[in-house]
């Protein structure tokens, strides 16, 4: 059975369900009952830990929703110890809007499998420092889906060697090439990137954004421009737009920077932070990379001020969460409780706590 059957089954289940149940939220008012527009606007790193979780988990389900039938794909070296998806998989998002869009729209699948590997899951590697074992899978689905794709018809002449020591140039038929030609938009695999542009850090591979520069040189980049998007001096929080372009296409990524996601000794450079990270993201998306470049990983900081020492105290700090209607510091989640200690230490909370603890007007 096709997954856009099986979408449409379960979705039908679920909301004769709910409708015999009074009072039930309605299945379209689900919270994940998103539409891919606005996924594709969204910026997971100011979602909530459970959110971000599941849809990193559930990716890979509502890329199959573009599948014609399960049973007939061979899904040999796809990445997961359960084996190969099932019926099951896709229920788990029959009532997810994206699901249904993506069955009706199966030509925007590459383009969320590329959302996901270069925004989706970077921010949970940014989080929690970990991979999620499912960004293979999506990039799997996104091998396969893009390998069904015929090449363009491109018959290059000359290929360029490139070694450490020399530069040659020599005929195809005499040498193998270390990397593609420049015009050809061919699947860079991660097993097959040189060793020079990734480095380990924590037991996890990176690439670095030397790396990234020759790569995207040797794959036939024309250029690529940053424009500052944001730039607050008083708080050295900065935001740059990187575009670049190319044979291989026109990407346009942002990268950010501020004190609080940088390292101690980076923290006077955050405008050339942003644009560094700006570039690496665009970089990914113009060679179809998910890897995580060491750059965009937030910096070693030292430990955050406590309340005391930033002239607060926890009556004062609740007192204004409140005001905005906002949850106690005993509410919130861990995640929350850094990103509020990051505001009160680095983007002028602690004045406006304090301007209201002292009859100030809540902000």
């Amino acid at each position: 059975m096709g997954a856009k059957a099986i979408l449409q089954r379960y979705a039908n289940q679920a909301r004769a369900r709910q409708a015999n149940r009074p009072g039930s939220r309605n299945i379209d008012g689900d919270n994940r009952a998103q539409s891919l527009s606005v996924i594709f606007q969204s910026e997971p790193g100011d979602w909530s830990d459970s959110r971000l979780r599941v849809w990193c988990h559930r990716m890979p389900h509502l890329l199959l929703a573009v599948s014609p039938d399960l049973t007939e794909i061979d899904w040999t070296g796809y990445p997961r110890e359960k084996g190969p998806p099932c019926e099951e998989d896709v229920s788990d998002v029959a009532h997810w809007t994206v699901a249904m869009q993506l069955a009706d729209q199966p030509h925007c699948m590459a383009r969320l499998a590329r959302w996901a590997l270069g925004v989706l899951y970077p921010s949970y590697e940014g989080r929690t420092g970990d991979v999620h074992p499912c960004r293979d899978r999506v990039q799997w689905l996104l091998d396969r889906a893009e390998g069904r794709q015929p090449a363009p018809d491109l018959k290059p002449t000359l290929t360029v060697v490139l070694d450490e020591s020399e530069t040659s140039v020599t005929e195809p038929a005499t040498a193998e090439p270390t990397l593609p030609t420049p015009n050809k938009r061919e699947i860079i695999r991660r097993e097959d990137l040189p060793a020079d542009t990734v480095v380990v850090f924590k037991g996890k591979k990176y690439l670095t954004h030397e790396g990234l520069l020759r790569l995207t040189h040797q794959y036939g980049v024309e250029s690529m421009k940053c424009e500052i998007f944001m730039w607050d001096p008083k708080t050295r929080s900065a935001a740059v737009i990187c575009t670049i372009k190319g044979v291989r296409g026109t990407y346009t990524e942002i990268g950010d920077a501020d004190p609080s996601n940088v390292s101690n000794g980076i923290a006077g450079a955050c405008l050339r932070m942003a644009a560094t990270r700006a570039e690496n993201r665009a970089m990914r998306l113009y060679l179809g990379l998910g890897m995580t470049t060491r750059e965009e990983l937030p910096g070693q900081r030292a430990a955050p001020k406590s309340l005391e020492e930033m002239g607060l105290t926890q009556q004062m700090v609740n007192a204004y969460l409140a005001a905005n209607n906002k949850r106690m510091l005993d509410q919130i989640t861990a995640h929350e409780r850094d990103r509020l200690y990051e505001w009160l230490e680095h983007k002028g909370g602690a004045d406006r706590v304090i301007a209201h603890a002292q009859g100030g007007q809540a902000a």
